[in-house]
């Protein structure tokens, strides 16, 4: 932020956040107490649990020790975890639309995860939405949580399923343009069927439209890629074991049951519509591809990064040499852990980053603007893609 906007900002959040976060502040406080209550009675009751534990301290003193640190999580770590991720996903619904107001009309989406699940829960009991409400708030259309195109990511990162965190969506500078916290990962399993996930990439992936329909692929990557990767098409399993998603596809399926049975016409009619929208998913510049390396003269930005598309002629008419300083700008925000992907008429940036973005803290008043600051800063450096790039602007300017 500018010192002007920073000024601006300050006016913005006293009138249009403070008074939703002077709300989620009375809860925070709640949320804390229950969390003090819990510690209060680890602390009363470990101790009990340690004079049980005591001719194990004598005995075998490492199983002691090992059994006592398992109380002390059981006791203060889970009701900690449950507790501040329950405040996240109700504070994040309550303050970041206003927040985020301050740069134009944007959503957030939260996840679907564990967490989210049991804010329902909790919330319909609360609000007495009744089973059809629930029903219709588990099941409602997930492809507001796909920030990029699948299909597209496949052609950079090898993975069978996709854990979405936190959407944002919006318009800037007069483009749409959309921010998606994301994790994917891999899936093995042993001779016992154990199944077993290993992480293949952690970030958040920006995409926007451009002011132009790209005949092919074209990749900017901070390491080696697969040519056969970027250049075919790979099958998605979307393996996931998630009790929410679990809950979430019953309650789809039960509810889907329930539409065939009172409407049959109508439900065929949005069966055909869903699998007509499946096949047109995969962008037509993606289903036969021939990927070769792109050779720049820039020194600087062949150190930093390699280049591959399906049309040489496309890609240098994309990479200027204003791009390519441009996106060195943008990408060293980012300690240079980015990679680009121009297809159809978007652009993604993918910024791996181990960090869980976006969010709010929960030990600290929700009401002060200081404890804003890591969010802001975030928030900026996403929408800086946008204006560093000049993405708003023809390519090629």
């Amino acid at each position: 932020m500018t010192e002007n906007s920073a000024k601006n900002f300050v006016g913005y959040f006293n009138s249009k956040v403070a008074p939703h976060a002077q709300t989620v502040e009375q809860k925070r406080k709640k949320y804390l107490l229950a969390f003090i209550a819990a510690c209060i009675f680890a602390v009363v009751v470990l101790p009990i649990f340690g004079m049980v534990l005591t001719p194990v301290f004598t005995k075998q003193t490492t199983v002691g020790l090992v059994g006592f640190a398992a109380l002390i999580f059981a006791f203060v770590g889970t009701p900690y975890m449950f507790i501040k991720n329950i405040y996240g996903v109700y504070a994040k619904k309550q303050i970041l639309p206003p927040l985020l107001g301050f740069w134009g009309n944007f959503e957030y989406f939260e996840p679907e995860n564990k967490f989210s699940m049991a804010y329902k829960l909790i919330n319909a009991v609360k609000n007495k939405i009744g089973l059809q409400g629930l029903v219709s708030d588990f099941t409602k259309d997930k492809s507001t949580n796909i920030s990029v195109n699948p299909h597209v990511l496949a052609r950079l990162i090898e993975f069978d399923g996709i854990d979405y965190d936190d959407k944002i969506t919006g318009k800037f500078n007069e483009m749409n343009i959309e921010l998606c916290e994301l994790k994917t990962f891999k899936v093995s399993r042993d001779k016992e069927g154990k199944e077993s996930h290993y992480p293949t990439f952690r970030g958040v992936v920006f995409s926007a439209a451009m002011n132009k329909k790209f005949k092919g692929l074209t990749v900017i990557s901070n390491e080696s890629e697969s040519k056969n990767r970027m250049a075919n098409h790979h099958r998605i399993n979307f393996a996931s074991g998630k009790a929410s998603d679990q809950l979430s596809t019953l309650l789809a399926i039960g509810a889907h049951l329930a539409e065939a049975a009172s409407n049959p016409e109508e439900f065929q009619e949005k069966a055909k519509q869903a699998e007509k929208q499946n096949k047109e998913n995969l962008p037509t510049v993606l289903r036969n591809l021939k990927i070769d390396d792109v050779n720049l003269e820039d020194p600087q930005f062949r150190n930093r990064f390699k280049v591959y598309s399906s049309d040489q002629i496309e890609a240098r008419y994309i990479l200027t040499t204003a791009f390519m300083e441009r996106f060195m700008k943008m990408a060293e925000s980012f300690n240079y852990k980015v990679k680009a992907v121009f297809v159809d008429e978007n652009i993604y940036v993918l910024v791996k980053d181990r960090k869980n973005w976006f969010e709010l803290p929960f030990f600290r008043s929700c009401t002060d603007l200081n404890n804003y600051n890591e969010f802001l800063n975030d928030f900026s450096r996403f929408l800086a893609i946008a204006q560093t790039l000049k993405l708003n602007q023809n390519i090629g300017l």
